[in-house]
């Protein structure tokens, strides 16, 4: 039995999508689901998918190119992304201490840094996004499809130009850039955001104010194989900017 693509978008709060977008792909993700779930899902939690990005005019993940700056003078790694202006500046200056005492830090994917609506709705998977809003509070509700928290499109602090994805070129690089951004960030304005979302050691946000309460945060495993809030190694405390 087919589904009706217009049924479904009206009834779950998409609004009605108009012919010329009918076929997006916005709308091919729907077929892929059951009427009943999501009409269950926002039944239940009175909330709906977020606006495809042809119908979104929020200022989040909007950002004016006058708003942004590309992070130029830390190889070419890192020339193509940009973040707001304040936070380009403080990260530029942090990943020049990093490097001087030789880290090698770099960006996971090409929406590591500012995203867009676009960047954001498209890392957000909708089956998942709906089972796991049933469980309730505290559950992560927006994730990727490979199971890791994502912010709902247009609440993301990427789409504000003030977060990034940090990691290294190779895994144990990245364990040690991550921990220097836990330890030292805060000196620039940077503070681990990933504290309390499981798995997400490479989630950092500047905010000075913030930053500056915040505190030496990280983490690592102890003798005993368990996760210590406060930890980080000796190696990477002596690395001082």
């Amino acid at each position: 039995m087919a589904i009706n693509t217009g049924k479904i978008i009206s009834k779950s709060g998409f609004g009605i999508v108009s012919p010329s977008t009918s076929e997006s792909t916005y709308v091919k993700k729907l077929k892929n689901f059951d009427v009943n779930i999501l009409e269950s899902y926002t039944d239940k939690r009175n909330r709906t998918f977020p606006l495809p990005p042809d119908q979104y005019t929020g200022t989040n993940g909007n950002l004016p190119e006058s708003e942004l700056k590309y992070l130029t003078g830390i190889g070419n790694h890192f020339a193509t992304y940009k973040l707001q202006k304040d936070a380009a500046d403080a990260f530029i200056e942090a990943v020049k201490a990093m490097q001087k005492v030789g880290l090698k830090p770099s960006f996971a994917s090409p929406i590591s840094a500012y995203r867009d609506y676009n960047g954001q709705y498209n890392v957000v998977d909708q089956s998942k996004w709906i089972k796991t809003g049933q469980q309730g509070p505290g559950k992560a509700r927006f994730l990727t499809g490979s199971g890791y928290a994502a912010a709902c499109p247009g609440t993301s602090n990427h789409g504000l130009g003030v977060a990034i994805d940090l990691t290294g070129n190779t895994n144990k690089m990245k364990k040690k850039v991550q921990c220097w951004m836990k330890w030292f960030g805060i000196d620039y304005g940077w503070y681990w955001a990933g504290l309390n979302i499981k798995g997400e050691n490479w989630h950092f946000v500047y905010n000075p104010g913030k930053a500056k309460t915040f505190g030496r945060k990280t983490s690592g495993w102890n003798d005993e194989k368990k996760l210590v809030e406060g930890y980080c190694p000796i190696d990477i405390q002596n690395l001082k900017p």
